[in-house]
């Protein structure tokens, strides 16, 4: 404080006034000379060098950072002491080159990919792990978990890998570290809820008929004949035709949803997902071409699509979880809850919207009692969420589309997304 801004006292006391005065005459003596220009120093008689000071504080904070460092892993159900449990992933996916990266090594694992490999014959190995891979390619990649003390081996978020893999496993597993096979032994069982036709059957076949959403073979209801293939995305409307005695016969009432039947969701995909509301518009879907690469162009096949009753809602959700019915059923699980703007809003397409997530306590209990009944009756054993929307925006209304066997795209969002693959891992792992 200046001179000028301090407060005098109404009657100043001469000898408080001469004692300050001898006070400030003692720090200046005590101060040293480097520091006894700059008025703003406190004097202190210390006894040991400040250096020594300044080492001893630095060590004192090192070890608060630590000890709050462990307090987080601990609080969030990872022991501090835990081994790093290490991943071969097939690719990188969504998320993992943001935040998610950051999580799994708070985590103490240790994710590797295709993208991480320099040697191109271990790469490709990988690449093209499934049935048909030569013993060479399994023993390249043995090879690399062996040099690399690799303890898993998953898909992630390629789901269209899963089916190879699964086919590789049933034939006999020939790699030292364990496949996430989500408790399926092969592709049938894979089939039952990754096939979105036959996942409606499935949840059927548990009890849950409320959850179904109608859905139609799109070959059945879309008949096609051979044309040239295109040279551009100009429709071609005498490819396809619908066939209305068919859609009358099967009870199809549009508006209707065209999705492909297994795979490729995101943003990235948003041309292959569709409201159609006449039987041209469904039609036009298979009429226009779509981009091959390359500059090409190609048409799209019904075979390859499903055709859903259109839900009516501003709300979609995706029921994340781990499950393993021998450790308790749920270990992990929570919503993420997405409000349109509309109520015909596609998700793929990228609207408008805002989310927000439910915890445990907060879901329906009478949801987690119907999902754990339908993954107990496909032995399911692993991760991946469920897709819903609720009919006419009803919360108490929930259509089931679809159920995702891998990492889904929300989850390396989650401020605790490496305790939840963590949790995964050591489904497959005894390391702790």
């Amino acid at each position: 404080m200046s001179d000028s801004a301090r407060v005098e006292p109404l009657n100043p006391d001469p000898e408080a006034g001469n004692a300050q005065a001898e006070a400030s005459q003692s720090d200046q003596q005590c101060l040293p000379k480097t520091l006894s220009s700059t008025k703003r120093h406190c004097c202190l008689a210390l006894p040991v060098p400040l250096w020594l000071l300044y080492t001893v504080l630095a060590v004192a904070l090192f070890f608060v950072i630590r000890a709050l460092f462990y307090w987080i892993m601990i609080s969030s159900g990872i022991n501090a002491y835990a081994p790093t449990i290490s991943i071969l992933g097939y690719t990188s996916w969504a998320g993992q080159w943001k935040t998610g990266g950051e999580k799994l090594k708070s985590a103490k694992l240790q994710l590797t990919t295709s993208t991480d490999i320099k040697d191109e014959g271990v790469k490709t190995a990988l690449l093209n792990l499934g049935p048909d891979s030569p013993t060479t390619d399994t023993e390249k990649v043995e090879s690399f978990i062996q040099e690399n003390k690799i303890d898993v081996v998953t898909f992630g978020m390629s789901e269209g890998k899963i089916s190879p893999l699964l086919q590789l496993y049933e034939k006999g597993w020939p790699l030292s570290a364990p496949l996430t096979n989500q408790g399926m032994s092969n592709e049938a069982d894979l089939l039952r809820v990754v096939d979105k036709d036959n996942f409606q059957q499935t949840l059927k076949d548990s009890g849950l008929e409320t959850y179904t959403i109608p859905s139609y073979k799109a070959a059945s209801l879309v008949s096609c004949k051979e044309v040239p293939a295109p040279e551009s995305d100009s429709s071609v409307p005498e490819r396809c035709q619908t066939d209305q005695d068919q859609v009358a016969k099967e009870g199809a009432v549009f508006p209707l949803f065209v999705k492909p039947i297994q795979g490729m969701g995101g943003t990235s995909h948003a041309y292959l997902y569709k409201k159609v509301d006449t039987p041209e518009a469904l039609a036009e879907f298979f009429n226009t071409p779509i981009e091959s690469g390359g500059g090409g162009f190609k048409f799209i096949l019904p075979s390859d699509f499903t055709v859903q009753e259109w839900v009516t809602s501003k709300y979609e959700d995706s029921f994340h979880f781990l499950y393993s019915e021998e450790h308790g059923g749920f270990l992990h699980l929570k919503i993420t809850r997405d409000e349109y703007t509309t109520d015909d809003a596609v998700a793929h397409h990228n609207p408008k919207r805002t989310r927000k997530t439910l915890e445990r306590d907060s879901v329906p209990p009478e949801m987690i009692a119907n999902f754990g009944k339908l993954l107990r009756n496909v032995h399911y054993r692993g991760i991946g969420c469920f897709d819903m929307k609720y009919r006419n925006s009803d919360l108490s209304k929930p259509m089931v589309m679809e159920m995702n066997p891998r990492v889904c795209g929300s989850m390396p969002h989650f401020r605790d997304y490496g305790v939840w693959m963590r949790a995964w891992t050591r489904l497959y792992v005894v390391k702790e």
